[in-house]
């Protein structure tokens, strides 16, 4: 009888097959792509994936996309706004540029959403609670990159896709520096270079002249955000350092943009916690929010308040101990207890 309850609960605990895995991420990546489907069909809806896309195909046909897309008052989306992204996010849209928008956004967020569902289930299935937080809900609606370059936190060889958004980048590569990920970094931005030399002062422009109120911000300078500080006490750990990053770059603090702090909860309970929390605070921002309001502002509190904080508990309530330390103590323990003799009927 006890080896039968030892049995079913390795089996329990054990990690999924790669069938399994696969599946999941097939699942999770229709349903993500439909979920941004129709929302990009929603009336008056205009997703953030528009405007790199839209730069990217004027780039292909021989246009400047940082001059063409300047920001003109009283013009339809996408040129209504500057051009805000580095032209490395034009790059990696190269291949869907020439598909219709309708189809290009759904496909790269359904194929970003699975492929971050397959490298996040390699040791249980129990992180896929971040597909029904507000973080991944709002990523959906507006068909971010987030999904993409939360992946790169498990595959370092995608590392170079930092480059795409480096405010979320950065600190993904905070939780797992590799030089294969920092050389990635630099071949994809020479890359981009190569093919466009003046970039960078198109970019840089295009942000000087970023006339949106609230449009970003930093976590750490926000009513409360102080405490997050406090998340240098756990700095030898993945979670600590990317917790830490992200609390001092600049970012939209709605929601999206915070996917990847669902790197910081280490259990099932802890990931359910986070997600609820993320919950709430869309329903009450929502509830909340009047007309005439900034939209993005009226989020400020709300995602510091039941994100940022609920993760740095989340964080400190974890042992100093790195987690490759972690891992190497709990496969030496393994190895000792196969090798010790066991009592007969044990």
């Amino acid at each position: 009888m006890q080896h039968a309850n030892t049995d079913s609960f390795a089996s329990a605990t054990a990690p999924p097959t790669r069938q399994a895995r696969i599946l999941t991420a097939i699942a999770i990546a229709v349903a993500s792509g439909l979920v941004a489907y129709f929302a990009g069909r929603r009336q008056g809806a205009v997703p953030d994936f528009l405007y790199p896309w839209t730069g990217a195909r004027l780039f292909l046909s021989g246009v400047d996309p940082y001059k063409a897309m300047g920001g003109h008052p009283g013009a339809a989306p996408p040129y209504d706004e500057a051009l805000f992204y580095p032209f490395t996010a034009l790059v990696a849209l190269f291949p869907i540029a020439k598909i219709r928008y309708e189809i290009a956004g759904p496909l790269f967020f359904g194929l970003s959403s699975g492929a971050l569902a397959y490298v996040i289930t390699h040791d249980g299935l129990w992180r896929v609670h971040v597909f029904m937080s507000a973080s991944f809900v709002a990523a959906a609606l507006l068909m971010q990159f987030s999904p993409l370059l939360m992946t790169a936190a498990f595959l370092p060889s995608l590392g170079f896709v930092a480059t795409i958004k480096p405010n979320v980048g950065l600190p993904v590569l905070a939780y797992r520096p590799s030089w294969r990920a920092v050389i990635g970094c630099a071949v994809f931005v020479a890359l981009s270079l190569a093919i466009f030399p003046r970039w960078p002062f198109g970019w840089l422009e295009s942000i000087r002249h970023d006339k949106r109120v609230g449009a970003h911000a930093i976590p750490l300078l926000q009513f409360g955000g102080f405490l997050l500080a406090l998340a240098a006490l756990r700095w030898r750990l993945r979670a600590g350092r990317l917790l830490l990053a992200m609390s001092v770059i600049p970012q939209q603090l709605f929601f999206y943009d915070q996917l990847p702090l669902w790197l910081v909860p280490r259990t099932r309970q802890q990931s359910i916690a986070l997600t609820a929390c993320s919950q709430l605070a869309f329903i009450v921002f929502y509830l909340l929010l009047k007309p005439g309001d900034l939209v993005v502002r009226s989020a400020y509190p709300l995602v510091v308040g039941l994100l940022y904080l609920p993760a740095l508990v989340i964080l400190l309530r974890q042992p100093h101990r790195p987690e490759d330390s972690t891992a190497d103590s709990s496969t030496a323990k393994a190895s000792v207890e196969t090798a010790r003799p066991r009592a007969w009927g044990s």
